[in-house]
Protein backbone atom coordinates (compact mmCIF):
# COMPACT_ATOMS: atom_id res chain seq x y z
CA UNK A 1 0.00 0.00 0.00
CA UNK A 2 1.10 3.33 -0.94
CA UNK A 3 2.08 5.78 2.19
CA UNK A 4 -1.25 8.81 1.84
CA UNK A 5 -0.12 12.11 0.91
CA UNK A 6 -2.42 13.33 3.91
CA UNK A 7 -2.72 11.62 7.09
CA UNK A 8 -5.89 13.46 7.79
CA UNK A 9 -7.75 12.19 4.68
CA UNK A 10 -10.01 8.84 4.61
CA UNK A 11 -10.93 8.81 1.08
CA UNK A 12 -9.20 9.05 -2.57
CA UNK A 13 -6.38 12.26 -2.95
CA UNK A 14 -6.90 13.78 -5.88
CA UNK A 15 -4.08 16.21 -7.74
CA UNK A 16 -5.04 18.88 -10.65
CA UNK A 17 -2.82 21.78 -11.24
CA UNK A 18 -3.14 25.12 -13.27
CA UNK A 19 -1.01 25.97 -15.58
CA UNK A 20 -0.81 29.65 -16.02
CA UNK A 21 -1.32 32.89 -13.97
CA UNK A 22 -3.74 35.37 -13.27
CA UNK A 23 -3.65 38.97 -13.28
CA UNK A 24 -6.88 41.21 -13.84
CA UNK A 25 -9.17 40.28 -14.86
CA UNK A 26 -7.79 37.02 -16.61
CA UNK A 27 -5.42 34.08 -16.94
CA UNK A 28 -2.31 34.28 -18.38
CA UNK A 29 -1.24 31.17 -20.36
CA UNK A 30 2.09 32.26 -21.75
CA UNK A 31 4.39 29.49 -19.75
CA UNK A 32 2.04 26.27 -19.76
CA UNK A 33 3.41 23.68 -18.94
CA UNK A 34 4.31 20.55 -21.90
CA UNK A 35 2.09 17.43 -21.67
CA UNK A 36 5.38 15.16 -20.86
CA UNK A 37 6.05 17.13 -18.38
CA UNK A 38 2.92 17.44 -16.62
CA UNK A 39 3.51 13.45 -16.80
CA UNK A 40 6.38 13.19 -15.02
CA UNK A 41 5.30 15.74 -12.49
CA UNK A 42 2.06 13.00 -11.34
CA UNK A 43 4.30 10.40 -11.79
CA UNK A 44 5.82 12.00 -8.82
CA UNK A 45 2.30 13.04 -6.93
CA UNK A 46 1.46 9.07 -7.78
CA UNK A 47 4.32 7.65 -5.80
CA UNK A 48 3.17 9.78 -3.05
CA UNK A 49 -0.01 8.37 -2.79
CA UNK A 50 -2.03 10.93 -5.43
CA UNK A 51 -5.30 8.48 -6.84
CA UNK A 52 -7.04 10.78 -9.32
CA UNK A 53 -5.24 13.13 -11.83
CA UNK A 54 -6.60 16.07 -13.79
CA UNK A 55 -6.24 19.81 -14.42
CA UNK A 56 -7.50 23.05 -14.46
CA UNK A 57 -6.92 26.82 -16.06
CA UNK A 58 -4.15 26.50 -18.71
CA UNK A 59 -4.45 22.67 -19.30
CA UNK A 60 -5.72 21.48 -21.78
CA UNK A 61 -7.34 17.78 -23.55
CA UNK A 62 -3.58 17.13 -24.84
CA UNK A 63 -2.96 17.22 -21.23
CA UNK A 64 -5.54 14.71 -19.95
CA UNK A 65 -4.37 12.33 -23.05
CA UNK A 66 -0.78 12.55 -21.93
CA UNK A 67 -1.77 11.30 -18.52
CA UNK A 68 -4.12 8.79 -19.56
CA UNK A 69 -1.78 7.12 -22.00
CA UNK A 70 0.73 7.08 -18.97
CA UNK A 71 -1.75 5.66 -16.31
CA UNK A 72 -3.54 3.30 -17.78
Amino acid sequence: MQKPVCALAEGPIGAYPESGYFVMPNWQFVFVIAPDDLVREARAWVNLGVQVLGGCCGVGPQHADALQKAFT
